[in-house]
């Protein structure tokens, strides 16, 4: 998301969370606090991924890990409060929440939060960003609400081995049965074919 900060705000080290060693990285991090209370800052970030094949059914574990991200962040600015979900819009190329919560600092935290793809020649990313702001002063929460998200694209196709392991997680049970007769009857057919012995 293309972000601005608000008049007077500086730059200030706030630490990246850990991702927990996965394939996900950084693609941005910049944070900011305000100039008339240190303990009012802002963060934006993105984490990306790059990946071929994609499918509707994996947005919502997508989604949960990005609010993952946004929560180890203000758990270092020291306001590890619950966020809830306070507005939930999904376009045609990208889903976004507004989130907010209380923490042990004055005032609340607010949040919005962008999932979508983007891509670099034949290349594309799933990409997640996030605005926050800690201890919100009406500056920040005007910043939050000014970013805007641009240059996502829609999102690749699957590929039949996700197609298969998504029809896998919807038909658990009727494969899992497909499974116990493809065995058997795998087993018959082993049976069937031994060779016998020769009768005198």
């Amino acid at each position: 998301m293309a972000l601005e900060p608000p008049p007077g705000w500086t730059p200030t080290d706030v630490a990246r969370p850990s991702l927990g060693g996965t394939e996900l990285a950084f693609d941005a991090w910049e944070a900011w606090r305000a100039p008339e209370d240190a303990s009012a800052r802002l963060v934006s970030g993105c984490v990306g991924i790059d990946l071929a094949a994609w499918t509707p059914d994996a947005t919502p574990i997508a989604i949960d890990r990005l609010h993952g991200v946004v929560a180890s962040t203000l758990a270092a600015l020291g306001s590890p409060g619950p966020l809830r979900i306070e507005r939930e819009e999904h376009g045609e190329r990208v889903t976004e929440h507004v989130l907010s919560g209380s923490g042990p600092l004055e005032g609340r935290v607010l949040g919005r939060t962008v999932l979508g793809f983007t891509a670099n020649g034949s290349v594309t990313r799933l990409r997640g960003c996030f605005d926050v702001c800690a201890n919100v002063t009406p500056a920040c929460e005007t910043a939050l609400r000014h970013a805007t998200a641009s240059g996502y694209v829609s999102p690749p196709p699957p590929n039949a081995p996700l197609r298969a392991l998504v029809f896998g997680i919807h038909h658990a049970r009727g494969v899992a049965w497909s499974s116990v007769a493809l065995f058997i009857a795998v087993g018959v057919v082993a049976v069937w074919r031994r060779p016998r012995p020769r009768r005198n």
